[in-house]
């Protein structure tokens, strides 16, 4: 789980979603109704980003599973491909330091509008090709 602590004034005072409401953590959907706190995955399906409800979209760039045409695709730990991910990304780590990919980014979304998000993107993912959906 994560933990996050949010210090400061009362601005998300009203703030509720996929880190709980705020002050108590608890896990509610969004009608403000409690959710059982053992069934995480149906608590992160009710917070799925929904464009059509008004949520504004998180990334510049839709991929994957998109409301209201599909729910967030649960992880297949069976599939040998997901298994090895971890290990993938732990020898794409050992080849592309943080500093060279960091100069990498900066490089791909050179003239963008969104300069930092695309390097952030980058940064997150690990995938330079995300540059492309900023041009």
């Amino acid at each position: 789980f994560i933990n996050v602590n949010v210090q400061g004034g009362n601005e998300f005072a009203d703030s509720v979603g996929l880190m709980g409401e705020y002050g108590s953590g608890d896990m509610l959907d969004r009608q403000g109704n409690p959710m059982d706190p053992k069934d995480v995955n149906a608590f992160g399906m009710e917070w799925q980003v929904k464009p059509d409800e008004g949520d504004p979209m998180i990334f510049s760039y839709p991929e994957g599973p998109q409301w209201p045409d599909s729910r967030c695709a649960m992880p297949n730990w069976t599939d040998p491909k997901k298994k090895n991910r971890k290990k993938k990304d732990h020898a794409r780590e050992q080849m592309v330091g943080h500093e060279e990919l960091h100069s990498i980014a900066k490089m791909a979304c050179a003239g963008v509008a969104d300069f930092d998000l695309c390097v952030q993107d980058i940064l997150m993912t690990g995938e330079i090709g995300l540059a492309e959906t900023f041009h």
